[in-house]
């Protein structure tokens, strides 16, 4: 009996040694993090977050949980370990020996265009019998972009043809082989001749040459995402978006100079979305500023677009893709019909609520979905 008792208390005695053991330093020389494995990615694209939880220390770890929280936008492909509400919560089980490092590759898809971030982790502990469990809060700073998603409307390619006879009106479409600008990644659709192999072979990058065109005029898009009709159109205003990233794309690998505007704020500097082409713009500039738009954020046409827009000083060629035809935006327009400029408008599809389009106002229009 005395020989059970004093087993008893020398077990008791090692249980409780050791989750004051674990108590005390389970989370002593451990280290964590989580971060996206890329900054940005396209819309659709697989990527990941990246897990590490390293043990330099010679007491294992049994047990330690990685916990955190992301957009449910982000759709991660293994669902072990989380639970979806209005976020995604995430909860990977790690086990280490002492001197350990882990790494965890957690693959996901992001379903839709945005700005992503993990801004805190929480590692959660346990003694040997986990009765017991041990939490620490980590600070986090990683964030993703996601671009939209270029979309290949079939009518944005007549659309792209039409503004291209609009520019050859005013410039020669020929390049100059004596005026060099520069050099940029290669883009799918990218001619073999305009790789500069030797540039590629430095950097182990693809790169292309970048030549002056021996006029060029730019295109100014103009992206109106005021939601104003009874019925709210949110995939309308996505497809917008990334028809004009599309659109953004092909004048960019064109050599084309671009312009940005629209009266939908980004989510950073809550202010409406504008990009010179004072500059030839990094493609990726110009995918972010589409990326980071907010739809909950939209302000008034008049407030973000004037009559400046068909300026007679001005040589941009303007492209308009707006969800309705508001009084104002139609007056504008109207204005640039007047005045002989040359310009199109992208609406979302001939049959759109409570649509009526002037007869004035009809060769300059297009259907994103055509009917």
């Amino acid at each position: 009996m005395i020989t059970v008792l004093v087993i008893g208390l020398i077990t008791l005695g090692l249980f409780l040694a050791q989750r004051e053991l674990y108590h005390k330093y389970w989370n002593h020389r451990v280290y964590a993090s989580v971060a996206f494995e890329s900054d940005g990615i396209a819309c659709g694209e697989p990527s990941a977050v990246i897990e590490v939880v390293e043990n330099r220390k010679r007491l294992p770890l049994p047990m330690i949980k990685v916990k955190f929280q992301t957009s449910r936008e982000l759709h991660f492909t293994s669902g072990k370990g989380s639970r979806i509400t209005d976020r995604y919560y995430r909860n990977d089980v790690f086990h280490l020996k002492g001197y350990e490092k882990i790494t965890r590759r957690v693959e996901f898809v992001a379903a839709r265009r945005g700005f992503y971030e993990i801004r805190e982790m929480d590692l959660v502990g346990s003694d040997l019998f986990m009765s017991d469990q041990f939490v620490s809060a980590l600070p986090v700073d990683t964030g993703l972009i996601v671009y939209p998603r270029e979309r290949a409307f079939p009518s944005l390619d007549h659309v792209f043809v039409s503004l291209l006879g609009m520019q050859s009106s005013r410039r020669s479409l020929v390049d100059d082989p004596f005026s060099f600008r520069g050099l940029r990644a290669y883009q799918p659709g990218d001619s073999e001749r305009l790789v500069n192999w030797r540039a590629s072979a430095r950097t182990e990058e693809l790169l292309v040459n970048q030549r002056e065109y021996v006029s060029m005029r730019p295109v100014h898009l103009y992206l109106n995402l005021l939601d104003d009709g009874v019925l709210k159109h949110e995939d309308w205003a996505e497809d917008m978006i990334s028809a004009a990233s599309y659109l953004a794309g092909r004048f960019y690998r064109n050599g084309t100079r671009i312009s940005l505007d629209s009266n939908a704020c980004d989510c950073f500097r809550h202010a409406t979305i504008h990009l010179s082409s004072d500059r030839m713009p990094d493609y990726e500039e110009l995918q972010s500023m589409l990326a980071l738009i907010d739809l909950k954020e939209v302000r008034p046409v008049d407030s973000a677009f004037d009559e400046h827009i068909f300026a007679e000083d001005s040589d941009e060629l303007p492209c308009f893709l707006s969800l309705h035809l508001q009084p104002e935006f139609e007056k504008l327009l109207m204005h640039g019909v007047t005045g002989g400029h040359s310009f199109l408008l992208i609406l979302p599809s001939a049959r759109g609520e409570n649509l009526t389009i002037p007869p004035d106002l009809e060769p300059f229009v297009r259907y994103l979905y055509e009917t």
